[in-house]
């Protein structure tokens, strides 16, 4: 006895069939600028933010979102590794800030950016530190972060032990 899915049983059922081609990576670019728009409204809507992407940075993130089989699924993966985690690290330390734009771009851009003095401060990416690849995209900072002096000042190593003792035996 075979099963026929129930997708197939709805389209004999309305004597209707649909066909669906493949998502091309022509259509990813504009896919990525919705995921990219909707995450630009939650910054400006939560930290008022603005955001400011590089055509390649854009163009990095679509490809890497992009996979034959699953079409744009993994786009939404790509995006908050290669952009939501690096800029949520920025956000704790300190190096992007409420009322800030946040500028996102290649390493290689940010290379160029570097040498010109514009990137001064470093960056963020979602991927290996050790990466050398110019079409990484990264999170420029745009002031320094926190430094570990700062909260030595504000707790004691006593505390900071006690803390740790009262965790580890509760």
């Amino acid at each position: 006895m075979k099963v026929v899915s129930p997708e197939l049983i709805n389209r004999i059922a309305m004597k209707r069939w649909s066909s669906f081609n493949r998502l091309q990576r022509d259509h990813m670019d504009a896919i990525a600028d919705i995921g990219i728009a909707k995450i630009a409204d939650r910054l400006q809507g939560g930290q008022h933010m603005e955001i400011d992407i590089s055509d390649a940075a854009k163009a990095c993130v679509a490809e890497s979102g992009f996979d034959v089989r699953y079409g744009a699924r993994p786009l939404k993966r790509a995006l908050v590794k290669e952009l939501l985690n690096p800029l949520s690290r920025l956000v704790l330390e300190g190096s992007v800030q409420e009322g800030d734009t946040v500028r996102v771009r290649t390493r290689g851009e940010a290379l160029q950016l570097q040498k010109k003095g514009e990137a001064e401060l470093g960056w963020a990416s979602g991927s290996s530190a050790m990466s050398e690849n110019k079409n990484d995209v990264v999170v420029l900072k745009n002031h320094e972060g926190f430094s570990a002096e700062e909260d030595d000042e504000s707790a004691s190593e006593d505390e900071a032990d006690d803390w740790l003792n009262d965790d580890l035996h509760a």
